[in-house]
């Protein structure tokens, strides 16, 4: 019996193969046996802080708590503006990411903003309450959220 990764293995981008070593307050992005980005989360975690590790148009994607997505060295939140991004994906082949910023919880998908806000969206919870935390397929993304008091359970995505 192995344990469930929140990320894979590793992967390949051209000749090169990356794999990520997280633990509770460190993850470092590895080229083969060079570490090419290294994170510290400012806390202890209860789970390995790296969430997500990824590949798109010949660049590697990590996302790493507290709601932080690098892209190739570079934060994607600070290029944006926003708070936290949480949940980046590639849905039908195209970036999917939902991101916290003074308005609310907001959805971006191939580099738009969809006209989605929400007050809240659970993530990154642990244990039993870990069944609100979005959902994804190659398709399609689900979730909860919290708009003026009333909770949605919401499916959305690419369907041909």
């Amino acid at each position: 019996w192995r344990r469930p990764r929140l990320v894979p293995e590793s992967v390949t981008i051209g000749d090169a193969v990356f794999h990520v070593e997280s633990d509770l307050t460190t993850a470092t992005l590895y080229n083969g046996d060079t570490a090419v980005y290294t994170h510290t989360f400012g806390e202890i975690s209860v789970a390995p802080i790296a969430r997500r590790l990824s590949a798109w148009e010949g660049q590697w994607v990590l996302e790493v708590l507290p709601g932080q997505v690098i892209v190739a060295g570079e934060s994607l939140n600070a290029r944006l503006g926003y708070d936290e991004i949480f949940e980046w994906r590639l849905l039908a082949g195209r970036p999917f990411f939902f991101f916290s910023s003074a308005d609310g919880v907001g959805l971006s998908y191939d580099g738009q903003v969809l006209p989605y806000r929400y007050d809240e969206v659970p993530h990154y919870l642990c244990c039993e309450p870990a069944l609100a935390n979005p959902g994804h397929n190659e398709t399609m993304v689900w979730f909860y959220g919290l708009r003026d008091g009333v909770w949605y359970y919401v499916e959305m995505g690419i369907y041909e």
